[in-house]
């Protein structure tokens, strides 16, 4: 996907018409920030019908609002990803440290 048509640059797009749909995606990029932190629930309601439907309304006319809610979600867990994978590299190099001194 490339950068113009990522799920953030579709959302804004259609942000800046009107400002009912800002606020709307403000709330998504909120769980979607939230569940690249780490928040559990913010991750399932960015995977929920909930959300799907406030996607359905957040697009653009020709963007397919599922593909954009799955994008979403595979962006987070991608993001998850590398953040567990540096996180135990970092523990990783901390315990040989401390086995080095």
């Amino acid at each position: 996907m490339t950068r113009a048509t990522t799920p953030g640059a579709l959302i804004h797009a259609v942000a800046g018409q009107e400002p009912e749909r800002a606020l709307v995606a403000a709330i998504v990029r909120q769980a979607v920030d939230d569940a690249r932190a780490g928040d559990a629930e913010a991750r399932a309601w960015l995977g929920s019908e909930a959300c799907a439907r406030w996607l359905a309304w957040l697009v653009p006319d020709g963007a397919d609002p599922a593909a954009v809610q799955a994008q979403l979600v595979a962006d987070v867990d991608a993001a998850l990803a590398r953040r567990r994978t540096t996180t135990a590299a970092r523990q990783t190099r901390r315990a040989q440290r401390r086995a080095a001194a």
